[in-house]
């Protein structure tokens, strides 16, 4: 037996006039395998007011494709389910409900996507976004349960969404009794902007603005001159379109500003915002880094690569591929990084994911103007391998390699827990230039500034110590000792050491051999047979070669402590 709340009370204290006349209520996009609901695609419909409402001539759009109704009737406080085929019925084990087939079925991918539907004149009167990482159990993200809109005071809200409870996978052609929570909301601002050439802008902004806003309400402004709004950019209500050619030069930044009398769907008003846009250079070799990866996320994670723009300049995400690299250097997998604009700013990070919505919901601290979504992102194996950036030309801007040995051997997990890059000028290749994020940081700082990042570009000495005194206990606060190697010219030999103060062997970090130019050598606090060490003072050494024959040696002290 199912439970439903009476569809006269499902309005809860949310008045008329803020509900859409027509809303979607209920997608499967994944009918496989099948739990109880009918083995088809389908989405509902739900009038919330008191008037008969025929859908003849509305426009239903999935992504970027659109299909125009026939007439149908959707009653007052009723449902009504468009399926991609009605003879599945048959296999319906509940109550059947009122059915149509449009004259044409846009399929609804199981990696997600934007949902609209219009009124014959084309206002947007209600708008979803679907993702599988929305289904928070792994049992139920394989398939055969609907999402439902349970949160009706905020009906264009992401997290307004959950998996279906009911026993049949779904509460198809009605309403269900949950209701989630209300959400803590962001400020309303503007987030980024994206550049299509030659006359084209798109404003990101990080909520919706509710689709019968007042759009001359916003005042844009690049530079000194104001620029009117063309409207919402594919139909999707977190973006406006912009057509404005300025006299803008390659080297030029311009700032802009948009601040106005308005709010976005949730009621917040929309806060003044300044941002930096300019046209893209093409990227080169060192132009873009990789900074972060997440490769093990566990089962209710989100795999990811963090990149980072240590130039001057603005590159545009849009025109990079990012590969993955087998042992022989092939390219096994790559994917454009996106169709649409996406500005890499100067100092910027930029967390490259398949999913936005999810990375916000599992990262809050991660910025939202700095989250990219790609469709088809390369998995990033478990096991390690290798990653590559190339530009539009096929040239390599940047590669790494990673494995899992490279966390902190003494997490206690390293489910969830990114590996970050240490130094930006120190090759991504080194085992060495990589570290787990720490604890404190929670385990991952996505679009954010790395935990234990550490340069050394005014490095005076051949060799050098990060700090003085270390604590391994994953604080983000030197967590680690790190070694850095500047040498004058490639060909020296050498080997480094950890002694204690009575000249006792306490692990022999790097063996002799050939010693990386610019590199980075890490100690972790432990000895030889990867015990923690007693808090005190230590010695490093290393012994070298110099090109000519000449030997060489350094040594410094450091101190440890565990607290």
């Amino acid at each position: 037996m199912h439970t439903f709340y009476l569809v006269s009370l499902l309005l809860f204290s949310c008045p008329l006039s803020s509900l859409a006349q027509v809303l979607i209520t209920e997608i499967l996009f994944d009918p496989s395998p099948q739990v109880g609901l009918p083995p088809c695609e389908y989405v509902e419909f739900y009038n919330p007011g008191s008037d008969t409402i025929d859908l003849n001539n509305w426009i239903w759009q999935v992504g970027d494709k659109t299909v125009r109704l026939v007439s149908q009737c959707v009653a007052p406080n009723s449902c009504l389910v468009m399926m991609q085929d009605t003879d599945q019925l048959e296999a319906y084990r509940g109550q059947v409900p009122d059915t149509f087939e449009p004259p044409k079925w846009l399929g609804l991918r199981n990696s997600g996507d934007y949902l609209v539907l219009k009124n014959p004149e084309g206002d947007i009167i209600h708008f979803a976004e679907y993702s599988p990482m929305q289904y928070r159990d792994v049992l139920k993200r394989a398939g055969g349960w609907s999402l439902e809109l349970t949160c009706f005071d905020q009906v264009y809200n992401y997290e307004s969404w959950s998996v279906s409870m009911q026993p049949l996978g779904g509460s198809l052609g009605w309403l269900p009794s949950d209701s989630c929570p209300v959400s803590v909301f962001h400020p309303f601002r503007a987030n980024r902007i994206g550049y299509d050439p030659p006359s084209s802008w798109v404003i990101h902004f990080n909520t919706s603005f509710h689709p019968a806003s007042d759009l001359d309400q916003l005042y844009i402004a690049f530079g000194a001159e104001q620029v009117f709004y063309t409207g919402f950019h594919s139909d999707h209500c977190d973006e406006i379109l912009l057509n404005w050619t300025p006299g803008i030069r390659d080297d030029m930044v311009l700032e802009v500003t948009i601040e106005g009398d308005i709010i976005d769907c949730h009621g917040q008003s929309l806060q003044p915002a300044k941002l930096s846009v300019g046209l893209p250079e093409m990227a080169d070799s060192g132009n873009i880094l990789i900074s972060e990866l997440m490769f093990n996320p566990g089962e209710n994670g989100l795999e990811y690569v963090e990149l980072y723009n240590p130039t001057g300049y603005i590159y545009e995400l849009n025109d990079i591929i990012l590969a993955t690299v087998d042992e022989f250097g092939l390219t096994k997998d790559f994917v454009h990084l996106g169709s649409e604009s996406f500005l890499l700013l100067p100092g910027q990070y930029v967390v490259v994911c398949a999913d936005s919505k999810g990375m916000q919901v599992r990262h809050p601290l991660a910025p939202v103007e700095s989250i990219h979504s790609v469709r088809g992102l390369p998995a990033l194996n478990n096991s390690g391998g290798q990653i590559r950036l190339l530009n539009r030309q096929q040239k390599i801007i940047e590669q790494i390699r990673y494995d899992p040995s490279w966390h902190y051997p003494h997490i206690e997990t390293k489910l969830g827990v990114s590996l970050e890059r240490i130094s930006f000028t120190v090759s991504g290749y080194l085992k060495d230039n990589w570290f787990s994020a720490a604890v404190s940081s929670g385990c991952a700082t996505p679009g954010r500034g790395n935990s234990h990042q550490q340069d050394y570009q005014i490095l005076q000495n051949r060799f050098q110590l990060s700090s003085a005194v270390f604590s391994p206990n994953q604080d983000g606060v030197n967590d680690f000792l790190l070694i850095s190697i500047r040498l004058d010219q490639p060909g020296y030999m050498g080997g480094c050491e950890i002694r204690s103060l009575d000249g006792q062997l306490v692990k022999e970090l790097l063996p002799w051999g050939l010693l990386p130019a610019n590199g980075i050598v890490t100690w972790d606090g432990h000895n030889s047979i990867d015990n923690r060490v007693m808090p005190g003072i230590y010695v490093i050494l290393i012994n070298y070669n110099h090109p000519d024959g000449r030997p060489g040696r350094w040594k410094q002290a450091c101190g440890i402590a565990w607290e």
